[in-house]
């Protein structure tokens, strides 16, 4: 059962899928994997997924996989969010503007654990997005790796 599924995974890889729409999904899965879960970022992550063509099985499958992730990074999350809105003090009027405004409060970025996850996914989502176009234009797997037969 496993197998099959690294199969599809390696077979969507060597598609006619473009790289681009691989590298957006996997982009955005992690950008909503690593955040908690009910924020407007989220949603507007999500509306862009299905306003453009980007890959859905890639969103889906890193989201889950960087969910996972998080659960694991929310100390550092934490840590690093706490750095952003208390101990950076050259930042506290832009902290007062985000929380007080009509729309921003809904990001929740009075929260440190979402601050952190959501800036360190934002700051990780480009390079994320060019190591995956890289690897997808590089020389693809080989199909006789994973024959129809035995997947």
């Amino acid at each position: 059962m496993p197998l099959k599924s690294i199969h599809k995974i390696v077979k969507l890889f060597n598609s006619e899928v473009k790289p681009n729409q691989l590298a957006w999904g996997i982009s955005f899965g992690m950008m909503v994997g690593l955040t908690p879960l009910l924020s407007l970022h989220n949603l507007i992550s999500l509306l862009v997924v299905c306003l453009f063509r980007i890959n859905f099985l890639m969103f889906f499958l890193s989201l889950g996989l960087f969910s996972v992730l998080s659960f694991l990074l929310r100390p550092f999350f934490d840590w690093f969010g706490y750095l952003l809105l208390v101990d950076m003090t050259a930042l506290r009027s832009f902290w007062i503007f985000m929380t007080t405004g009509p729309v921003v409060p809904f990001f929740r970025f009075n929260n440190t654990v979402m601050t952190g996850s959501f800036f360190l996914s934002l700051a990780l989502f480009f390079p994320l997005f060019i190591l995956i176009v890289k690897f997808r234009q590089s020389k693809p797997l080989a199909p006789q790796q994973f024959p129809e037969g035995n997947a």
